[in-house]
């Protein structure tokens, strides 16, 4: 599971920096604007770091912070959101994790590739959000997605999954507002 999500990584540092994009930080994370001034969410901290210089790993793209991409062109990166509820009664208990992914499940033949992941540990009350980071230069138009959603417990005892498949990006499927219902494992 690490291994692909250092490849994530790894590739997502591979597309900006062929594309020239400079790392955003995560709302709250401090960076320094142009003139030396703490960023905001509009003014991105400079590629290699922010004002410690420790380097910027988190990215966070809104629709305030990242620019809209040229006509035909693919932007840097990407997000899947929406919410997790449960069905039934039983509530996760403390220390819950929940895990939504992004896979490509075009291949029938073959085990589904994580493009995107995010973990929330210590779960409060439901409804979860989520916001699942990807890069669209590795969606092929062709290709079928689709999300996994799980809540283990603190020791990855499985508690709830999706049952029914949630396509996501291609093939006219939502991007946004996605509501996932978890059922009893």
């Amino acid at each position: 599971m690490r291994f692909r999500l250092v490849s994530l990584l790894l590739i997502l540092i591979l597309v900006l920096t062929a594309c020239g994009e400079p790392a955003y930080p995560a709302p709250g994370h401090g960076g320094a604007g142009a003139e030396g001034a703490p960023a905001t969410e509009d003014e991105p901290a400079p590629a290699g770091g922010d004002e410690t210089g420790q380097a910027t790993v988190e990215l966070t793209p809104t629709a305030e912070s990242e620019p809209a991409p040229a006509a035909g062109e693919v932007p840097a990166i990407a997000s899947v959101t929406g919410t997790v509820t449960y069905s039934g009664e039983a509530a996760p208990p403390a220390g819950a994790v929940l895990s939504v992914q992004i896979e490509d499940v075009s291949r029938a033949d073959a085990p589904a590739v994580v493009i995107g992941e995010q973990t929330v540990s210590d779960l409060a009350s439901p409804p979860y959000s989520f916001e699942v980071i990807y890069v669209p230069a590795v969606i092929e138009e062709s290709g079928s997605y689709a999300l996994r959603v799980r809540i283990t417990d603190a020791a990855g005892a499985l508690l709830f999954t999706n049952t029914a498949s949630v396509p996501v990006i291609t093939h006219g499927s939502p991007t946004a507002n996605i509501e996932v219902v978890v059922d009893p494992a």
